[in-house]
């Protein structure tokens, strides 16, 4: 197992002290703060999150205003396009998560490294743990915003046929 661990310049003490904690548990680690200067930083980027098994994304107020840190997420996801790939966060501060990890369970990045390492296992060897489900809420102003959706798309055809035949 390979997880690409992701964090901005600020939590570099603790991605390494998480990426070692995970080694112990017998987790392999990827983090752009193993590469040396000059390393075609995007491509190495990219072709790690393809070939991760699992991301682990540390996440607080200042990574989302990182800019490599969002290429970071972005190739994760991007990596990720069947969502077969457990996304981990671990939420470093109760600053807002990113939209794309709203359903997912974030652990709490205060607990010591060993810890949350035991707990990214965890998740790690049953997946669908680090998914929280949609509530009936969410379900249905989801349903609302399809419908909508569709309503819309219906109205462009209609209008596209429109300026065809007025076109002949």
């Amino acid at each position: 197992m390979k997880v690409f661990l992701s964090s901005d310049v600020q939590h570099a003490g603790l991605a390494s002290d998480l990426a070692l904690a995970l080694a112990g548990l017998g987790i392999k680690t990827f983090s752009v703060r193993d590469l040396e200067l000059g390393e075609g930083l995007r491509d190495t980027i990219e072709r790690e999150a393809q070939s991760a098994d699992a991301f682990v994304l540390l996440v607080d107020a200042f990574s989302r205003r990182d800019p490599q840190v969002r290429f970071e997420w972005r190739s994760a996801l991007k990596s990720d396009w069947t969502g077969t790939k457990p996304i981990i966060p671990v939420w470093l501060d109760r600053s807002p998560l990113p939209g794309f990890l709203t359903n997912r369970k974030a652990l709490d990045g205060s607990l010591p490294p060993e810890q949350i390492a035991q707990q990214v296992v965890r998740l790690l060897n049953k997946p669908t743990d680090s998914i929280i489900p949609p509530t009936s809420e969410q379900l249905a102003a989801r349903e609302t915003r399809l419908r909508d959706l569709e309503q819309i798309a219906a109205a462009l055809r209609a209008e596209s046929l429109t300026q065809r035949e007025h076109q002949r």
